[in-house]
């Protein structure tokens, strides 16, 4: 069984596909960039399946209820919330059009075009804490994927009152909310309001949810009038900011376009490791001598660039050196011929590898070595085409990461590229000992 973090989540795909179970097939319209090749997205305990859409077909979501143990309700159950958590991801429209269900995944057919890309990132699902995390969610989800302003309105308006439940509590909630949003958007609908001599916060109760909820009172909205449709669709970038703000609040799931959003320490296994101590003593440029570090015997180092994954395993630390405001630390495979080397940089909170961090000495006689030769090349194109490096303990726990690299004055050359593993798989087959 592969590490969870060294999972082939496209390979994956395909065998389990063919696998025989009680598939739930939902087909989706959504703008969520959806990979371009069958994928599986781990999520909540479950392997769902992306397929990706064609002309024809609707892009769709399949999970096996019977492998995971789940009726089919509870398989509906477990997709809408994954969905939850995709529009939540980036504002993304995520609406189930068909559900279907059978002995393996199939298409649905299709009613419109979506957003594409090569893969999904997994680290754009944000985790839902528990049920009403859930529920604040799904209403969140249902108000920025439906195609009406009103019922967008009332049910990102829902994930607010759900919150919030005291209608007078709600409503100072909100009198404090509205001048703290940064939405741009937001702002100048807010602005629009106020040069009208219209107090926002009783006007998104009386015009905007009850005139949407309530026909029998002197003001509603007219789903005829154009002009309720414009002035509702202005409305919205304000009602969606609150609803983000509300659900951040309660359930701490932060928005990654909110100004509170809490971004985890790319380096937190580390600094879990190291102790306030240590980082403390680096930061002011305290000699270390004398210090015990514990670090793990044995690291994997990998960089992952979208599906592309290149690790090297069991790399043992042959050496840490005290840097300004940093921690530099060079790992060597067992054999002595694959060097990582790395800077835990604690000044910026960051993960650092330079372009040539995987050096490899390479015997040309040996197809093991020209092949590990030729796994490092890989591990250094990836890297330079924005690839991330990451550090895994033997526990599976994620010690640090880089940001993706951005080369500087430089750029990948494909051709160079293409000539390097063409010459190296050569020299590989024509190498005389193992």
């Amino acid at each position: 069984m592969p590490k969870p973090y060294l999972r082939d989540l496209r390979g994956e795909a395909e065998q389990l596909q063919r696998e025989v179970g009680d598939w739930v097939i939902a087909g989706v319209e959504t703008t969520v960039p959806w990979p371009t090749t069958a994928q599986v997205v781990p999520y909540d305990g479950f392997d769902f399946i992306l397929r990706p859409g064609t002309p024809q077909l609707s892009p769709t979501v399949c999970l096996n209820a019977r492998k995971h143990g789940l009726t089919t309700s509870q398989a509906h159950d477990a997709v809408s919330r994954l969905g939850s958590a995709m529009a939540w991801s980036g504002d993304w429209q995520f609406e189930v059009v068909m559900w279907m269900s059978g002995s393996h995944p199939f298409g649905v057919g299709r009613m419109q075009m979506g957003i594409v890309q090569d893969f999904f990132d997994i680290e754009e699902l944000a985790s839902i804490p528990d049920d009403d995390a859930a529920t604040a969610l799904a209403f969140f989800r249902e108000g920025v994927s439906s195609r009406s302003p009103f019922y967008g309105f009332l049910n990102l308006y829902k994930a607010i009152a759900f919150i919030h439940r005291d209608g007078r509590a709600r409503g100072r909630w909100v009198d404090e909310a509205l001048p703290v949003l940064t939405e741009r958007d937001a702002i100048d609908r807010l602005d629009e309001l106020r040069a009208g001599n219209i107090d926002p916060s009783s006007y998104l109760v009386e015009q905007g949810r009850h005139a949407i909820a309530h026909a029998e009172r002197d003001v509603f909205v007219n789903p005829d009038k154009m002009g309720d449709h414009q002035r509702i669709t202005r409305d919205l970038p304000v009602i969606r900011a609150l609803a983000r703000m509300a659900i951040e609040e309660k359930f701490g799931i932060h928005h990654r376009l909110s100004r509170k959003a809490v971004r985890s320490s790319p380096i937190a296994g580390f600094r879990a490791l190291l102790g306030q101590e240590v980082i403390d003593q680096t930061l002011d440029g305290i000699d270390l001598s004398g210090h015990t570090i514990s670090l793990p015997n044995q690291l994997t180092v990998l960089v992952r660039r979208g599906a592309d994954v290149h690790a090297f395993e069991d790399l043992t630390i042959r050496g840490l050196k005290q840097l300004r405001g940093s921690i530099g630390l060079w790992m060597q495979n067992a054999e002595g011929t694959l060097q990582a080397t790395l800077v835990i940089n604690l000044e910026n909170d960051s993960l650092e590898m330079a372009p040539d961090g995987i050096e490899c000495l390479m015997n040309a006689n040996s197809r093991s070595s020209v092949d590990q030769a030729l796994k490092a090349h890989q591990f250094s194109w990836t890297h330079l085409r924005n690839g991330r490096v990451e550090l895994w303990s033997p526990d599976d726990t994620l010690l640090g990461k880089t940001a993706p690299y951005m080369p500087v004055n430089a750029m990948a050359n494909p051709e160079w590229h293409t000539r390097s593993v063409a010459e190296l798989t050569a020299m590989r087959d024509a190498a005389p000992d193992p």
